[in-house]
């Protein structure tokens, strides 16, 4: 009995990595708005998109060449099967996958904006995802400040903050200080999931490079990013965190009206007013500092000592290659 031929493994391959090269290159592109932000650049064997201030690159096995729209590439690879084939028809991309066929349309490469990345200048490692994954969720897409929307690599550490709390992770990498990147940078670093392995950078942009040759940049904020030292370069005195801290900040917050949380006799308390207040006993509290609990709580898996003695104005954390401080609160 002859044997069914097996289908080529390379053909899968290659359908895959185009599905998951588009998926890469998406993170700078939208479904609708001007050509450059929705249409993706196919040629000499690159995807590259750029969203005005996100751009991002792959190699993919492709000879064809073309400006397809980017999240109907992407939709189209979906429904495709292990083979796939893709060709140009009257200027629309072809995506055809047994009895699946899909038009994409595509527009002119002068109707794109082009960008290359920073060159490679020094070697990274995924000791600063630790540290992006930390201040990443500090900082606010679109917001007011530079502060609260960007994130400052300040040689070998990161800064974020969203006003109210304020993290410094070290990595230990030897980069250049202030730099100031847009929290959709960082995001898009994340999402990609990919090691990273080398940087490069400009008077206005910052490029990250990956292992397997695809890349992101961002443009740069002209504006800088503002000196934190005078807050965060105080002598203080920590102790390691209580016992059971965050079980008690968790357990208490949710009953608090405005997500204070109150230290009082040793114990968290969610009113000021212990008739009406929830309580959840803890040693080794000072008696007098609010803060709000959902400030409190990002500090968990983070800081191992605190120091609460200089409340009102602030406490001051540390933990593995992290220190920051966590704004009071004030009846």
């Amino acid at each position: 009995m002859t044997k069914r031929a097996r289908k080529p493994k390379a053909a899968k391959n290659a359908a895959a990595a185009m599905l998951e090269a588009v998926r890469f290159i998406s993170i700078a592109q939208r479904n609708e708005g001007t050509a450059y932000q929705t249409h993706c650049a196919l040629y000499d064997g690159f995807l590259i998109s750029f969203d005005g201030i996100i751009s991002a690159g792959c190699k993919v096995e492709s000879t064809l060449q073309c400006c397809p729209h980017t999240l109907k590439l992407l939709a189209a690879l979906a429904h495709c099967g292990e083979e796939v084939n893709i060709t140009l028809d009257a200027f629309k991309l072809a995506v055809k996958s047994g009895r699946f066929r899909a038009l994409v349309p595509c527009v002119e490469f002068s109707d794109l904006i082009y960008t290359t990345p920073d060159e490679p200048v020094a070697p990274l490692n995924d000791s600063l995802l630790r540290a992006f994954n930390l201040v990443a969720p500090l900082a606010t897409e679109g917001a007011q400040t530079v502060y609260q929307a960007a994130i400052l690599l300040n040689g070998g550490s990161v800064i974020g903050s969203n006003g109210a709390v304020l993290f410094e992770v070290w990595h230990g990498i030897d980069m250049p200080p202030g730099i100031v990147l847009p929290k959709a940078a960082i995001a898009a670093v994340l999402k990609a999931g990919k090691p990273l392995s080398k940087f490069g950078f400009s008077d206005r942009s910052f490029t990250f490079h990956f292992e397997d040759g695809s890349w992101i940049k961002s443009q740069l904020y002209d504006e800088e990013y503002p000196d934190v030292s005078e807050i965060i370069d105080k002598p203080v005195n920590p102790w390691p965190i209580p016992d059971h801290f965050y079980e008690a900040v968790e357990a208490v917050a949710g009953f608090s009206e405005n997500d204070s949380v109150y230290f009082r006799d040793r114990a968290f308390w969610s009113h000021a007013d212990a008739s009406a207040a929830t309580s959840f006993e803890i040693e080794g509290l000072p008696t007098g500092p609010i803060f709000a609990g959902k400030y409190l709580k990002m500090l968990q898996g983070v800081a191992e000592r605190i120091d609460f003695q200089t409340y009102p104005s602030m406490a001051y954390f540390f933990g593995e290659n992290v220190r920051g401080v966590v704004m009071g609160r004030t009846l």
